[in-house]
């Protein structure tokens, strides 16, 4: 839920999604999270007009984030050792 609220509206909480990621401990704990956020319509704000998105989390991520963004969360995967990349 953590996530789907950074996501969720217009502009990306990033520091809660590193944060996240920043949690995990092991590449069971990744494909767990995956799991879990399962298929989920984030909203694209209000008063945006893109159209909202509907997907699991490696697609709401490429949608949501930019590659540099990208980057950070993969720099925290492979801080911790965890081979998972996005």
């Amino acid at each position: 839920d953590t996530l789907k609220a950074a996501f969720d509206g217009y502009g990306t909480k990033n520091d809660d999604v590193l944060r996240v990621f920043g949690q995990m401990g092991n590449d069971l704990d990744i494909l767990a999270l995956i799991d879990v956020y399962g298929i989920r319509k984030i909203s694209s704000g209000r008063f945006n007009t893109e159209p909202d998105f509907e997907g699991g989390l490696a697609g709401t991520i490429s949608d949501e984030m930019t590659g540099d963004e990208i980057k950070k969360i993969n720099s925290v995967l492979e801080s911790k050792k965890i081979k998972f990349r996005l």
